[in-house]
């Protein structure tokens, strides 16, 4: 598990701004986390979402939008389209919903709904189970223009490159269980 401060503190070593032996100031913490919580929001606002207008508490499926609802409950299991059976929720499932405070988004993480709004440097990162490092080399690389002297090498774009590519296939798949 990689908390949101070992992703950035990581990101800022790639970029070679921050020596390995010392950690990035408090405002390059807030830096970065401004950026990761960026890349999350980006990912989330770039999903396909079935708006669905409702009222009461609400049992949310997979890849949806709700508003109207006084509260919102995440999928345990989902009805399969196709065969009619029951199913963890796939991978990279999206849920949002705003029931009244704003719009909250939550994605299936091998299995687990995880929350990507509000993210403080303690809290696990979404994501970093998968690769802690490809997650840091693409906060590097958001980070590096506004960083006079960070230098991205050819190793790090590729590992961003490589982490994006989660997000890239347009229909969810089953989960992996390791």
């Amino acid at each position: 598990m990689a908390t949101c401060r070992d992703i950035i503190y990581r990101a800022y070593r790639m970029m070679g701004v921050v020596p390995n032996t010392d950690d990035p100031t408090a405002d390059e913490l807030e830096t970065g986390l401004g950026v990761l919580q960026g890349i999350y929001d980006r990912v989330a606002d770039a999903r396909d979402y079935t708006p669905v207008v409702a009222s009461g508490t609400y049992d949310a499926n997979e890849n949806e939008r709700v508003t109207g609802a006084t509260a919102v409950n995440l999928p345990t299991t989902v009805v399969d389209c196709v065969t009619g059976e029951d199913r963890a929720p796939k991978d990279t499932a999206f849920v949002q919903y705003d029931i009244g405070a704003g719009f909250v988004t939550h994605v299936s993480d091998r299995g687990s709904w995880v929350a990507l709004d509000g993210l403080e440097a303690g809290d696990e990162a979404p994501f970093s189970k998968r690769n802690s490092e490809g997650l840091s080399a693409l906060v590097a690389l958001e980070m590096a223009e506004s960083h006079p002297g960070a230098a991205i090498g050819p190793m790090t774009a590729q590992k961003a490159r490589r982490f994006q590519t989660i997000f890239s296939r347009s229909d969810t798949i089953d989960p992996e269980y390791y």
